[in-house]
């Protein structure tokens, strides 16, 4: 019952951060790009700023104070938000705001061993419902926020407090581990064998697989003359590709069978992204998004699954921070990557760029996947 608790509160939550975050975004649309990218940065910031001491956090102290604190501290800051007109004092509370995410995020991450003994399917439904929420979300933040500014935003003030509710209801709870292992959390993501070549794969991929987020706006726009329906479209697709993924991998639940899965589901994602670079229809490319969407979402829950199998409990904290923190590090790199072979090459180069690179990066993982196998297979 926790388990389907918490991934409905979270979903519903996330729900609530996409219908504030249109709203922002219009709301500093006439301050320019820099305040809508200084947006995005308040919103990511924290969590690869802070990611050593928000793991300490969620290690040292019971998971139910974090929880409700936490939510409630963001329940707070929305409201608050939902009267900001100043982009400065819009920027602060979101960095507030995003804070408490980076608390929450790992405390429910390192609760799912506790809710359920069967990982994979756990994160496969909470990955799952997260993704049908970030789905709906921005269509319902623009109504939302035609009839009125300020509803988005007390909205999800109230995500919040559902999601402060939920902390107190679940009978899952998380104890505190006063030692500090800091250096441990962060060493196991490499000493590790398995959590090695996923920890390498993941980081690689995001590094260079994202810099098509860049490209593929002029994708669709330029190269296929296409609409902006059509942007948003491929957008969604790729996101309900990776939808039906999360749903596959339920039943990976394993050490094997996640080392075996991970480099063939990156072969299929990679080998997706160039194909679409190459691809002469943009009705190919939407086939094509759905398949890298699907072994996309096959990842996201097998290397979830993954952490969680190989961590011990007194790390979780730290070790699900630190991931974190250094993916969102990879991504904000792959952006500032992507904008560079935008404006080097064309569109569909920087696609097929990207995946032949991914398919590199894959290539020089299978070492270390074959090592760990055989580690795990053998001991």
């Amino acid at each position: 019952m926790d388990l389907y608790l918490t991934a409905f509160a979270r979903a519903i939550s996330t729900l609530g951060n996409e219908i504030a975050l249109v709203a922002l975004m219009l709301r500093l649309h006439d301050h320019g790009g820099w305040a809508v990218a200084a947006l995005l940065a308040a919103g990511t910031m924290p969590m690869v700023l802070l990611a050593p001491l928000i793991g300490t956090l969620v290690d040292r102290y019971d998971s139910r104070t974090l929880i409700v604190t936490s939510s409630v501290g963001q329940a707070v800051t929305c409201a608050t938000l939902a009267f900001a007109s100043h982009p400065a004092t819009v920027l602060a509370l979101v960095t507030v705001n995003a804070i408490g995410s980076a608390i929450t995020g790992p405390t429910f991450g390192a609760l799912i061993r506790h809710m359920s003994d069967k990982v994979a399917r756990a994160n496969s439904l909470q990955q799952s419902a997260n993704t049908a929420a970030v789905l709906s979300g921005p269509a319902l933040g623009g109504l939302l926020a035609g009839v009125d500014t300020q509803l988005p935003l007390l909205v999800d003030a109230a995500t919040f407090l559902a999601l402060a509710l939920t902390g107190l209801t679940i009978k899952a709870r998380r104890r505190p581990h006063p030692q500090n292992h800091s250096r441990d959390s962060v060493s196991i993501l490499f000493t590790d064998r398995p959590l090695a070549a996923s920890t390498g794969l993941q980081l690689l991929l995001i590094l260079v697989g994202e810099t098509v987020n860049v490209a593929e706006v002029f994708l669709v726009r330029d190269t296929f003359q296409a609409s902006a329906t059509a942007y948003g479209l491929l957008s969604t697709t790729f996101v309900a590709g990776s939808l039906l993924g999360m749903l596959l991998a339920a039943k990976l639940d394993t050490t094997s069978r996640i080392l075996r899965t991970l480099p063939l589901a990156s072969v299929a994602m990679t080998t997706a992204i160039a194909a679409a670079g190459l691809s002469p229809s943009l009705a190919g490319v939407f086939a094509l998004f759905v398949l890298a969407g699907a072994a996309a979402g096959v990842m996201g829950v097998t290397a979830a699954t993954l952490v969680i199998l190989r961590t011990p409990d007194h790390l979780m904290g730290r070790v699900q921070a630190m991931l974190n923190g250094m993916t969102r590090t990879a991504g904000i790199a792959s952006l500032g990557l992507g904008a560079l072979l935008t404006g080097l090459f064309t569109p569909s180069t920087v696609f097929v760029l990207a995946g032949t690179a991914g398919l590199v990066a894959t290539a020089a993982t299978i070492p270390l996947f074959k090592t760990a196998r055989a580690h795990t297979e053998t001991g």
